[in-house]
């Protein structure tokens, strides 16, 4: 091997080395976001009591229950 082979050897490796280390910070902003993630749902999952939604379904229905009541009482 020349000095040539060497310095273009050198080169390519510098390249390599430097996506290494790009890899290593998407792993640890990947991980420190499942980290925050995890650590904010135990947190914050206590603190508020649950709401009942109500679906469509329901709606429609009571929609049509009071509806029907309505024309019953009038009549």
């Amino acid at each position: 091997m020349n000095r040539h082979d060497r310095q273009l050897l050198d080169k390519q490796l510098r390249g390599y080395t430097q996506h290494s280390k790009d890899g290593i910070v998407i792993l640890t902003v990947v991980a420190v976001f499942f980290a925050g993630v995890t650590l904010g749902g135990t947190i914050f999952s206590r603190q508020s009591d649950p709401t009942r939604t109500t679906s469509s379904n329901e709606a429609v229905i009571s929609f049509l229950n009071n509806t029907l009541t309505r024309e019953m009482n009038s009549k």
